[in-house]
């Protein structure tokens, strides 16, 4: 009878599931997909939809306080819309996705998501030859604002920018990005400051002996950009990474591509061992690696959950070395391509020490680094 009764309570969740996510069958794919695995032990699922005008004004933003509630997935389908004080724990693939898989224009557009923390997230992963984001933006999406937040641990990339446009990143911190930390994807006019990436628990490299880049590019292709590069415009500065290597361009896949304006600069890296790298691309243009502190052979205590209490990093005296490179327009490129000597030039600036700091309120924290 306890048996009967336990089916019984499962094809009722999954009935009310299947009918409250009618319109969106990706979002129930992934959930029965990870449930079928054995990975997900929840069927809590949200999607934030509000088309409705705030006031009877269309551009005026619309808050959605989930009120730090926890859920297996998040996907948000608004526009002029705010999304606050939301947990996402234990998912299949995308633990927090802003749209859907779009060829332009994208109906979600001008989306804040702020005070958000994910914990072990994209668990396919682990075990898979796929894998999601934790936190994902989709093709075409335009005007989005994401901080104050914590990704702890994440099987796939922690953050994932696909095709999307005008995307702000500040106040967040990853730890152990397992695919990558932030991965920008063809993508254009995207900002990320203040970023704290954590690369030490090697069990979160993608490759052995490999140390991960706090910020990852690359030129893929898809119908919904029309197979056509738009990578450019990226500005990744003011951010801390402990043992992870710096920004790398991996390369594209159309006939095409490259990375057209890329500012990586003001950047502090404990224990990187090389420079950031640039894949020779066609459009290669406008990049500038310049005014970064490279602080070599430093053991750097970084705890291992992250706290919402403020964290100091102590001063050290180390060798630090400012690497400055432009690199202009390669016309060729290669499959497998070498990495090249930057041009280097040491100095003796004064070490920056950084300090973040979270203010913490009944239902929501906000952090920053301090000036």
């Amino acid at each position: 009878m306890k048996k009967i009764n336990a089916i019984l309570i499962v094809l009722i969740i999954t009935s009310v599931l299947m009918s409250a996510f009618r319109s969106q069958p990706e979002v129930v794919s992934e959930i029965a997909e990870g449930f079928r695995h054995g990975k997900v032990q929840q069927l809590t699922s949200i999607v934030v939809k509000n088309d409705a005008t705030n006031n009877g004004i269309e551009t005026a933003p619309k808050i959605i306080d989930l009120q730090n509630r926890e859920y297996n997935s998040v996907v948000i389908l608004c526009k002029y819309c705010v999304v606050r004080n939301v947990i996402c724990r234990d998912s299949w693939s995308h633990c927090i996705r802003i749209g859907n898989w779009l060829s332009a224009p994208n109906p979600t557009h001008h989306v804040t998501l702020e005070y958000f923390q994910i914990y072990n997230g994209t668990l396919q992963g682990y075990t898979t030859n796929q894998w999601g984001s934790c936190d994902k933006i989709e093709t075409n999406v335009t005007d989005v604002i994401m901080r104050n937040g914590v990704i702890d641990k994440c099987g796939g990339e922690a953050i994932g920018i696909t095709g999307a446009e005008n995307v702000e990143l500040s106040n967040i911190w990853i730890i152990g990005g397992k695919k990558a930390n932030l991965y920008i994807d063809n993508s254009l006019n995207v900002k990320a400051t203040n970023l704290i990436t954590d690369c030490s628990d090697k069990a979160y490299w993608r490759e052995p002996n490999k140390r991960p880049s706090d910020v990852t590019l690359g030129d893929e292709e898809y119908e919904q950009t029309n197979k056509q590069s738009k990578l450019g415009n990226i500005s990744y500065t003011n951010n801390i990474s402990y043992n992870c290597n710096p920004a790398s361009y991996w390369g594209g896949e159309m006939v095409v591509n490259g990375l057209n304006g890329f500012e990586y600069k003001n950047n502090t890296l404990y224990n990187a061992d090389r420079l950031p790298y640039i894949a020779p691309g066609e459009r290669n243009a406008n990049i500038v690696l310049e005014s970064n502190q490279y602080l070599k052979d430093v053991n750097v205590v970084v705890p291992a959950t992250p706290t919402l209490l403020p964290m100091t990093i102590t001063p050290i005296t180390s060798t630090v070395t400012s690497v400055v490179a432009v690199i202009t327009v390669t016309p060729t490129r290669t499959n497998t391509p070498t990495p090249t000597p930057t041009a280097t030039r040491t100095v003796t600036p004064v070490p920056t020490i950084a300090v973040w700091e979270c203010t913490v309120q009944p239902t929501q924290f906000s952090c920053k680094i301090k000036p």
